[in-house]
């Protein structure tokens, strides 16, 4: 999912379960924004999107899959693909919830891995809403904490370790 912010910059975000159409190949749920949105409608030649599809895929490290479908994936290249769909329009900021929900220890850290390379090669900032240290620990640069709707904890990664490990 795509939103425009009010200054234009591309805002994307990725599901716990990836909301992957069913009914769409691996292609055609990554090329979707690039085919549907109306700021990207026609921008692109067949060939370009094609270039543009297998680009993001490579990215998150599934070459080669783009005739498959959602129902033929694992469930953490459920989450790689629904990163691509989010990556296809090279978004400034890219929401991630949960994003190893459900996932086992190795296929987890593979997501988080996936997460720090898309920040630095998008150069876009990423919001991670997680319950998981791991996630945490390796994936972000700063914690904001939430109790009951408010702020109750703003810090960096560190100092949320050291103040919770005494």
């Amino acid at each position: 999912v795509l939103f425009r912010s009010e200054k234009g910059s591309d805002i994307a975000m990725t599901f716990q379960y990836s909301a992957l159409f069913d009914f769409l190949d691996v292609y055609h749920n990554i090329a979707f924004p690039l085919l549907e949105r109306r700021e990207f409608k026609g921008k692109y030649t067949k060939e370009e999107i094609k270039k543009i599809v297998k680009e993001k895929l490579a990215l998150v490290g599934l070459e080669g899959i783009e005739e498959k479908f959602p129902s033929e994936l694992s469930g953490g290249m459920q989450k790689r693909v629904g990163f691509a769909r989010a990556i296809v329009t090279n978004p400034k900021i890219i929401l991630y919830d949960e994003p190893t929900a459900g996932l086992d220890p190795v296929s987890s850290t593979l997501i988080e891995d996936y997460i720090v390379r898309l920040k630095n090669e998008l150069n876009a900032a990423c919001i991670v809403v997680t319950h998981q240290m791991s996630t945490i620990k390796r994936a972000c640069d700063d914690v904001i904490l939430l109790y009951e709707g408010k702020i109750v904890y703003r810090g960096t990664v560190n100092d949320f370790c050291l103040a919770n490990n005494p």
